[in-house]
């Protein structure tokens, strides 16, 4: 792209977290990018300017974009955004939601905060539920990938702590429903903040939403567009 000098559209595909904030800002500050299209993903991972703790400074944030939500000091929340990345319309076609796996994940959390003492950590077990012969086997291998003593907690420990809680399987899965349901709205939020971004440059001609792809096949199946109102310019043959 550098030295680039004729006119171009820029396209994003899955513009994961900030990448696709950051895609719009450098279509309305070149001028030789005429249009652009972005699909968006990943939205857990995008940055939020009044999510953070104070005194963190960053120079250009994912969410919020637009001078209308920056002004109110919106934002969603890391929880917030991971809903949004869920797929409701696979759900409605009969997926099922990953309920015993995300069972395994909060019953390993009360492990960790209670016996462990640990809050935060910034390690990730990853696909651990997928490699794990029983929720036995799941702890023991998530605490070696987390670095925590395995050794100090007893297998019998363990498995008192999922018999506590087992009975509380339907509330996780009717709570993740909740999100799923949920989930649009917040996508809403993140693509309508973009669109609005986009309507504050008075260099533009037309912006909007489209659906370009099936939600079962890709969730993210909305793209941010936009075109300037300059013409495309056109080389002439020698």
């Amino acid at each position: 792209y550098t030295g680039l000098n004729q006119d171009c559209i820029m396209v994003g595909l899955h513009t994961c977290g900030d990448l696709a904030p950051s895609t719009l800002r450098i279509f309305t500050v070149k001028p030789e990018i005429k249009a652009v299209c972005s699909v968006g993903c990943c939205y857990h991972l995008l940055s939020e300017e009044h999510e953070t703790e104070k005194g963190d400074i960053q120079g250009a944030w994912g969410f919020p974009m637009c001078q209308y939500l920056k002004e109110d000091a919106c934002f969603c929340g890391r929880n917030a955004r991971m809903a949004a990345c869920l797929a409701l319309e696979r759900v409605a076609v009969g997926q099922v939601l990953p309920t015993e796996s995300l069972f395994y994940r909060a019953v390993l959390q009360v492990i960790i905060e209670e016996f462990y003492g640990v809050n935060r950590s910034d390690r990730n077990i990853g696909k651990m539920f997928s490699k794990s012969s029983s929720f036995l086997d799941y702890v023991r291998k998530s605490l070696k990938k987390l670095e925590l003593d395995e050794s100090k907690i007893s297998d019998s420990l363990i498995m008192e702590y999922f018999g506590k809680y087992k009975h509380r399987m339907n509330e996780l899965e009717a709570f993740n429903m909740l999100k799923v349901v949920l989930g649009p709205c917040i996508e809403a939020l993140i693509l309508l903040d973009r669109l609005c971004y986009l309507t504050e440059q008075d260099n533009l001609a037309w912006s909007g939403l489209v659906k370009l792809f099936d939600p079962i096949k890709s969730p993210r199946c909305y793209a941010v567009v936009a075109m300037k109102k300059q013409t495309f310019h056109t080389q002439q043959n020698c």
